[in-house]
């Protein structure tokens, strides 16, 4: 747990406290009516924005979730929850977009939202987010579901539209998405798989892409195993050969070839037959 979850969880702890006594104090005293007031003092700022780990839509739907969790509803107390959390550098910046004739205090909520999201997410070019879409191409080592997740960050900004007939703009995100996946694939095997598939809709083949990409790490999982059990069998092997090799050199080195003396005592001791008679 680091120290923001910390904070976090210390400040829901106070919350919860602050609540049950209010529940307590309006048991014992029937006749008067709860309090439901936000304490705003208690509730700590949220995150500083950083685009290098986000984008600000991201970061304004993390915000919303963090002041609806707290119980803020006042638009006021939102808006100043919203300028304590941005971070003096944008907070700066957006003086200075603004200039002196719009104070950042003087703003509401949806005014101050508004002003952010101009400086900080502003209208990309179709045509722009078009070819970059169309240049994103699967990493090294890079999975199927980070692949797509590359692939849909910045889908919206492509508009990938067209006008019926009933002038109803209807999306064909879809289409691109399906397509620009199957031909970004680093995979040729998994690419040939999907070709030869008879599902349309980019969902079933992202499901069938994540199926064969398990059963194919799976199945090379498996095959080191069997290469690494194999290997060491073949080791053992080699390791007994030797040893037996070994220890037959062991005893022929151990046996001793009879020396001088003990041949001239061996010669000694013959009996001379023919000296004999015999």
């Amino acid at each position: 747990m680091n120290a923001d979850q910390l904070k976090l969880l210390l400040d829901t702890l106070q919350t919860q406290q602050q609540a049950l006594i209010t529940q307590i104090i309006t048991q014992l005293q029937p006749g008067r009516q709860p309090d439901t007031s936000v304490n705003f003092s208690s509730i700590a700022p949220f995150e500083n924005f950083d685009p290098r780990h986000e984008t600000f839509s991201c970061y304004l739907e993390r915000f919303e979730n963090y002041y609806e969790m707290k119980g803020v509803t006042n638009e006021a107390k939102i808006a100043q929850l919203l300028c304590a959390s941005i971070g003096s550098t944008y907070y700066n910046s957006l003086t200075a977009f603004l200039g002196p004739e719009k104070p950042i205090k003087e703003l509401a909520y949806n005014d101050l939202f508004k002003a952010f999201k101009q400086m900080l997410s502003p209208k990309k070019s179709a045509i722009v987010s078009q070819h970059y879409f169309l240049n994103i191409f699967q990493k090294e080592r890079q999975t199927v579901a980070e692949y797509v997740a590359s692939l849909q960050r910045d889908l919206a900004d492509c508009e990938f539209t067209v006008k019926c007939e009933c002038d109803k703009v209807i999306s064909v995100a879809g289409v691109f998405l399906r397509a620009q996946f199957i031909r970004g694939l680093r995979d040729d095997w998994l690419r040939e798989q999907l070709l030869q598939t008879n599902v349309n809709t980019f969902e079933e083949i992202l499901t069938q892409a994540t199926a064969l990409e398990a059963s194919k790490i799976e199945s090379q999982q498996l095959t080191q195993r069997h290469d690494t059990s194999q290997q060491s069998i073949d080791t053992n092997k080699i390791t007994n050969t030797r040893n037996h090799f070994r220890n037959r050199s062991h005893s022929k080195g151990n046996y001793r070839s009879p020396t001088p003396e003990r041949r001239s005592d061996q010669s000694r001791r013959r009996l001379d037959y023919r000296a004999l008679g015999i």
